[in-house]
């Protein structure tokens, strides 16, 4: 955090201007006065304040100064002010100060804080909690105390916060910002005063050096009063703020409460830094799930997800191209492909089932495979010696390749390949393969939707659906024309024994979809009861039904699902004869199914 060095030299001289001079106790109290307000508005990332331009900031603390002494004027405590021995404002920050009043001493620092994401560890008291960061710092942007992108190491009285990001590209959109253009960046987002570039390259000139990790950083706040709603006592509570750049990872450490710069110094003095460990995944609020390859994976809600569009082909999805058989070559349109957004890195998945073949025997055709599609020494060796990684909950291992690598992992009969792939070689446009690692241990596997390989096209209700080619199917015998939900008007497929889904449509006819939803409600109110219904249609949850979405009715036995398409209403229904105590068949398993939903009206002969 920076301080308005000039300001001290224009409030002097503005002083020194009047031919009385304050006594000593009151001058001082307007000097603390003048220093509180002024580091309070140059607080600096990462705590966001309100902005003013630096010639408002100016004459606001000058005006504060005239009020002080307007009141000491008021208490009879001016005197004579000489010209030739100003009293000028302290500059160094008060020790760590305790309570009782008495000076602290620096706690044994005797546990080590391993970040799981941010890329550096550091000792710290035993007494202290520790809350990780749990999402990204976002380029360019400030952050408040409790954010979730930050680490947050906290005693009784102090607390240590850390935050770190790749440093990000520069104004054309494709270099990397250097060193000094993050440091003026952060100084100028901090500040929220309108403050030039040229104002920041002088400010962050001026920070002094500081080792972390025994890289050179800078502290850009020393000692300033912390501002209200930081720990340790009111009134005594200092921050300090240094920033240190290694390997293109910008790192943010903040110390506030009642603490001193020796304090500041220790902590920083057991500080390990390791960009490469770093993980910079955002918020992963969204699921995608394959509706070819029976996993779930959570995902970005900016993030791209494409399905595959053919089956896996081959060991490994990697064919001979028509021109030339022996160049072997990724099929992608045989991968779900999830373009991570804001870096030239793509997620794919598939999987295959084994059949008659060992899981060692597959491992071997794979890397024999990638012995003749990757560059010589880009093939992750034999795969006995590949490292085991997680893979949601199950363990995989992992084909390193140049610029990409691969997870393999065997479920029951199948075996799940995910791979991490660039379309450039520069590391600090890719998610990287940390980040990549964790993004696997969210997978979830469904093996009921492995083998969604044969299309059900409904000869009546103009849609088709991807299923099992073991279920069975049957076309409705009769045609749906009411609001009831007779298996009379239902195509069906059998599942199992116990388990299976019924699915029609018909028009509708001048009827909104609403009135459609809600007539339908109270027909199903008579049938069931209020007992079974899935309460009111404004209460149920939307579900996706292949590009469209509908709305999910939960009753005693069965879920219910209505969408439109066109001019049409279409019902899919999941039912059983046992409430799916003897069935595997989830209704994960169902969504999925529901996802390679095709809803074509036009093709309707109703």
């Amino acid at each position: 955090m920076t301080l308005d060095r000039d300001f001290e030299r224009i409030a002097t001289a503005w002083l020194a201007d009047g031919p009385t001079e304050l006594s000593d106790r009151v001058l001082d109290a307007v000097v603390d006065e003048i220093h509180l307000t002024r580091q309070r508005r140059a607080a600096r990332v990462p705590w966001r304040f309100p902005t003013m331009s630096i010639p408002a900031r100016v004459a606001v603390l000058i005006a504060v100064g005239v009020l002080a002494i307007a009141g000491a004027v008021a208490l009879g405590g001016i005197g004579g002010l000489s010209r030739t021995n100003p009293t000028t404002a302290p500059t160094a920050a008060p020790a760590l100060v305790a309570p009782s009043g008495q000076t602290a001493q620096i706690p044994p620092l005797t546990k080590t804080f391993t970040s799981p994401r941010l890329g550096y560890s550091v000792k710290y008291p035993d007494a202290w909690t520790t809350k990780p960061a749990t999402v990204l710092w976002s380029t360019g942007n400030t952050i408040a105390w409790g954010d979730g992108a930050m680490d947050e190491l906290k005693g009784t009285s102090a607390r240590l916060s850390v935050a770190s990001q790749s440093v990000p590209v520069g104004a054309d959109g494709v270099t990397q910002m250097t060193d000094a253009d993050w440091m003026t960046a952060y100084c100028g987002a901090g500040t929220g005063l309108g403050v030039t570039k040229a104002q920041c390259d002088a400010q962050v000139a001026s920070w002094p050096i500081i080792k972390i990790g025994g890289f050179n950083g800078r502290v850009d706040t020393d000692g300033d009063p912390a501002p209200v709603g930081t720990v340790g006592t009111a009134g005594q509570s200092r921050i300090y703020d240094a920033v240190v750049i290694v390997a293109g990872r910008a790192y943010a450490f903040t110390l506030d409460g009642d603490v001193d710069r020796s304090f500041f110094d220790s902590l920083l003095g057991t500080v390990q830094l390791d960009p490469g460990s770093s993980i910079d995944l955002p918020p992963l609020g969204k699921t995608f799930t394959s509706p070819s390859y029976g996993y779930s994976v959570e995902i970005a809600p900016t993030w791209t997800a494409t399905p595959a569009q053919q089956r896996w082909v081959g060991t490994d999805n990697f064919v001979g191209t028509a021109a030339d058989p022996t160049l072997i070559v990724l099929k992608t349109s045989g991968l779900d492909n999830v373009a991570v957004s804001g870096t030239d890195t793509t997620f794919s998945g598939a999987s295959a089932p084994l059949g008659q073949q060992t899981y060692d025997h597959f491992l071997a055709a794979f890397h024999a495979n990638a012995l003749k599609s990757v560059p010589q020494g880009c093939d992750g060796g034999d795969p006995s010696r590949w490292p085991a990684l997680q893979v949601g909950n199950q363990t995989g291992s992992l084909e390193m390749l140049c610029n990409a690598a691969e997870a393999v992992v065997h479920v029951d009969n199948s075996v799940y390949v995910f791979v991490w792939r660039n379309d450039t070689f520069n590391p600090d446009q890719h998610l990287s393969l940390a980040a990549w690692k964790v993004l696997l241990t969210t997978v979830s596997f469904d093996h009921w939707t492995v083998n969604l390989t044969k299309t059900f096209t409904s000869p009546t209700y103009g849609y088709s659906v991807k299923i099992d080619p073991t279920w069975m199917s049957h076309g409705a015998p009769k045609v749906w024309r009411d609001y009831g939900n007779s298996n009379d008007f239902m195509d069906t497929v059998d599942v199992d024994a116990d388990q299976g889904f019924g699915m029609m449509s018909q028009p509708l006819n001048g009827r909104t979809f609403d009135q459609f939803v809600n007539s339908f409600y109270e027909g199903q109110l008579a049938a069931v009861g209020t007992t079974c219904v899935g309460g009111v249609p404004s209460t149920w949850a939307d579900i996706q039904i292949g590009d469209k979405t509908g709305k999910v009715e939960i009753q005693c036995g069965s879920d219910e699902v209505l969408v439109q398409a066109g001019d049409r209403v279409y019902l899919f229904e999941l039912g059983n004869s046992s409430l799916g105590l003897s069935s595997s068949f989830s209704i994960d398993s169902w969504k999925t199914v529901l996802l390679g939903v095709t809803l074509q009206p036009d093709k309707a002969k109703t």
